[in-house]
């Protein structure tokens, strides 16, 4: 049939081999975060549960969270700004890696969809962690 897509061949070739594999085009987006998933360093299930930095001792590093004037009421995360995905990024806002927002906006589209919310986010960023060498 006309228009029809065909179904990606073969499994999904592992963050950050996306730009290459056939899923990128005509898989779902939830494909494309489960597979994701296997390389990012997830968020640990004793994160800070404001803003899901790690916590050091049995306090919160960002004082954004206790902040009794802050305006937010939460700061999800999809991963930690680590491993592949920190180089990924880097290479994307720095060097030019444009073609990473295609994959970066399914990655966003898969994760809201695996955790609808009766109040959806009021403003979806990017933020990139402080550090001293972005390009190291």
């Amino acid at each position: 049939m006309a228009g029809e897509i065909e179904p990606p061949v073969g499994p999904p070739l592992g963050f950050p081999n996306c730009p290459r594999c056939t899923y990128l085009r005509t898989g779902p987006p939830r494909t494309c975060l489960a597979c994701a998933a296997q390389t990012f360093e997830g968020i640990a299930p004793n994160a800070c549960p404001v803003c899901n930095q790690m916590p050091t001792g049995d306090t919160c590093p960002n004082w954004l969270c206790t902040d009794p004037a802050r305006r937010i009421s939460r700061i999800r995360a999809i991963a930690y700004f680590s491993g592949p995905l920190r180089s990924t990024i880097l290479e994307y806002k720095y060097n030019g890696g444009h073609g990473w927002s295609l994959i970066f906006g399914r990655l966003i589209v898969a994760w809201l969809d695996r955790h609808p919310r009766a109040h959806p986010p009021d403003l979806i960023i990017a933020k990139e962690p402080r550090v001293n060498n972005l390009r190291g």
